[in-house]
C-alpha cells in the first residue's frame, strides 16, 4: 500500500466514497463510479488492483490473471444482466495506482456516440441515482457471485428495450426482449425473465413473467428465486424424478410462504409467472396466468400438439395473488421428450396477442421456427414480426434446444398416428 494514493487509501479505508461495491477478491475490487451523489452512467464500474502496481506491465502472474478474469466476468454481467450490446475498457491514469475503467454501450446509442468516453454525453444516456443505482449494483453483484452455473436476470424496468428487439444469450439458451413500438404507445416494459443453466448443458430452468400495473412484482419474484438460489440449486442437481418433485415443492412453498405474500402486498400490481426446468429427457412446468410454453418436435407436429400450457387470464402473483386464495389456482405438469432435437419456447403475451401476426395460433409460432436456421433466427424472426406489425405490448422470449437420445414412450401397436391405425 501506498499511503500517499488515493485508491490505496479508498482500499485500507482512510476515506469514503459514495461507490457501490459489485466484487471483491485478493487481488481486484470492482466498484460502481462514484459521482458525489450526482447522477452516474449505469453500469460504469471500475476495476482496482488492490496491491500498489502503477501499469499493467507491475503485476505478478496472480494478479494477472485475476484482472483478466474480473474484466471478463464484470463485461459479461454488464452483457446478460444489463443488455449492453458493446463493452468498452481504458486504463485510467489519473492516479498512478493500476485501475481500469469499464463502460457499457446499451442498444440505441447512436454511432456518433460509440466509444468509452462518447457514450457518456449522449443526451438519453441512461443516468440514475438512488435506488435506481443500486439496483443496477445488486444485479451485477449477483452476477458476478455466480460460479459453475451462469445467471441472465432482467426486468424491463431497468432497461425497456423500446423499438429496440434485442437477442442475448446464456450458453445455449437465446433470451429475446422488445419493449413495443413507441408510436403504438408503447413506454414501458413490465416483462421479467431469469434463466439458469448448466454449463455442460445438461439441465435448464427459466422463468418467464408478464406484469402490469408496474413491474414490482415481477421484480420481487426475480428478487425471491435469487435468494432462494443455493437452495434451487441443489434441488436442480438432484436425479430425476426427485429434482422435479423436490422442485415444485420448494417452489410453491416459497409462494405460499407468509413472509412472501407479505411482501406481494406491499407492492403495486401483479404478474403472469411461467417456470420451466429440463433434466434429462423430461421438462417440468408451473404456470400462473397467461404466458406459454412451446414444444416442438415433428412427431408432436404430427398430431398439431405445439404447446403445453393452457393460458389463465385470472391468475397472479402480486397484489391480487392466487396464492392468497384457500385453493391456490396454477397448473404444473411433465412432459417426456421425444427422441431427437426439441425446441422449448417461453413467451409472454406480446408476441402471442401481437395484432395481424395470427401467433394466437400456435401452430403459426412452430412454422416460423420451421422455417429458422436455428433458434437465434427463430426468436429474431418473432421479434421483428412482432416489430414490423407495429405491437404495442412488451414480448419477452426463451427458447433452447435439447438433443434426446433415448426414445419415447410408443404405443403397444407401433408408431402410426391413431387415425391412421387398422382397428
Amino acid at each position: 500500500m501506498n499511503d500517499s494514493c488515493f485508491i490505496c487509501s479508498k482500499h485500507q479505508g482512510t476515506i469514503t466514497t459514495a461507490g457501490k461495491m459489485i466484487y471483491e477478491d485478493d487481488y481486484v475490487y470492482i466498484g460502481h463510479i462514484d459521482k458525489g451523489g450526482n447522477p452516474a452512467y449505469l453500469g460504469y464500474v471500475m476495476i482496482d488492483l488492490k496491491r500498489h502496481a502503477e501499469t499493467l506491465a507491475d503485476m505478478n502472474l496472480e494478479e494477472a490473471k485475476a484482472f483478466g478474469v474480473a474484466m471478463a466476468r464484470i463485461s459479461k454481467a454488464l452483457r446478460e444482466s444489463e443488455g449492453a450490446e458493446h463493452i468498452y475498457a481504458r486504463s485510467g491514469h489519473g492516479v498512478p495506482h493500476l485501475h481500469m475503467h469499464i463502460t457499457p454501450r446499451y442498444p440505441g446509442t447512436p454511432k456518433e456516440y460509440w466509444g468509452p468516453r462518447e457514450v457518456l454525453d449522449w443526451e438519453n444516456a441512461p443516468y440514475g441515482t438512488g435506488e435506481t443505482l443500486d439496483r443496477v449494483c445488486e444485479r451485477l453483484r449477483a452476477h458476478m457471485e455466480m460460479d459453475d452455473e451462469t445467471i441472465n436476470r432482467w426486468v424491463g424496468s431497468s432497461y425497456p428495450y423500446i423499438d429496440q428487439p434485442d437477442l442475448s444469450s446464456i450458453h445455449h439458451i437465446t433470451v429475446g426482449r422488445y419493449g413495443g413500438n413507441s408510436l403504438s404507445g408503447a413506454n414501458k416494459n413490465e416483462d421479467g425473465c431469469l434463466v439458469w443453466a448448466g454449463e455442460k448443458e445438461d439441465w435448464e430452468f427459466a422463468v418467464i413473467l408478464d406484469a402490469h400495473y408496474s413491474a414490482e412484482s415481477a421484480e420481487l419474484v426475480v428478487e425471491e428465486l435469487v435468494t432462494q438460489k443455493e437452495s434451487l440449486l441443489e434441488t436442480i442437481k438432484l436425479p430425476a424424478p426427485a429434482c422435479f418433485i423436490e422442485l415444485e415443492s420448494r417452489l410453491a412453498s416459497l409462494f405460499r410462504s407468509s413472509e412472501f405474500r407479505s411482501k406481494c402486498q406491499m407492492i403495486k400490481g401483479e404478474t403472469a409467472c411461467l417456470i420451466a426446468f429440463r433434466k434429462e429427457n423430461y421438462v417440468w412446468w408451473l404456470s400462473i396466468g397467461d404466458c406459454v410454453l412451446y414444444l416442438f418436435h415433428p412427431e408432436l407436429s404430427d398430431f398439431k400438439q405445439y404447446q403445453l400450457n393452457q393460458r389463465n387470464f385470472y391468475e397472479w402473483i402480486g397484489k391480487v395473488n392466487t396464492f392468497e386464495q384457500p385453493l391456490p389456482c396454477y397448473s404444473t405438469g411433465v412432459r417426456e421428450l421425444r427422441k431427437g432435437k426439441t425446441v422449448l419456447l417461453l413467451a409472454t403475451d406480446g408476441m402471442i396477442e401481437c395484432p395481424n401476426s395470427g401467433f394466437e395460433d400456435a401452430k403459426k409460432v412452430h412454422e416460423v421456427f420451421a422455417d429458422a436456421a436455428n433458434v437465434e433466427d427463430g426468436v429474431l424472426r418473432l421479434l421483428q414480426s412482432v416489430e414490423a406489425h407495429h405491437g404495442r405490448d412488451s414480448a419477452t422470449l426463451i427458447s433452447w434446444t435439447i438433443h434426446s437420445t433415448k426414445e419415447g414412450s410408443e404405443p403397444s401397436d407401433g408408431r402410426v398416428p391413431h387415425e391412421l391405425r387398422k382397428e
